[in-house]
């Protein structure tokens, strides 16, 4: 069994994209994050839905999760409007680590 073999299709954005539109994707999709590419397509880094959080929960309310059962839905959709306009890039955490990446032909032993 090769690397190809395991691997399913996962949509992927630019750093360039728009990160609500992103988030959107997230959640309608119930993905724990999105793959992010450069603009020649290769993948760049992961971006997790709890990075996505921390860029639009106050940090307040981060510090103290209690406050979190006093945002209803229009407050909730509100902080989630701070994403218009803003990119992918602008939500990745500053700190970059190096992509793991397999082959197709890599075994499994290999992945």
């Amino acid at each position: 069994m090769h690397a190809r073999d395991l691997a399913l299709p996962f949509p992927a954005v630019g750093l360039d994209s728009d990160a609500l539109e992103a988030a959107q994707l997230m959640a309608e999709r119930k993905l724990p994050g999105i793959v992010v590419c450069h603009g020649d397509g290769s993948p760049h880094t992961i971006l997790p839905g709890s990075q996505v959080l921390r860029f639009v929960i106050p940090r307040y309310v981060q510090d103290d999760e209690a406050l979190a059962r006093v945002i209803d839905e229009q407050t909730a959709d509100e902080m989630f409007a701070g994403l218009a306009g803003k990119k992918v890039r602008d939500l990745l955490p500053k700190e970059e680590y190096e992509l793991p990446v397999a082959k197709g032909e890599d075994t499994v032993m290999e992945v």
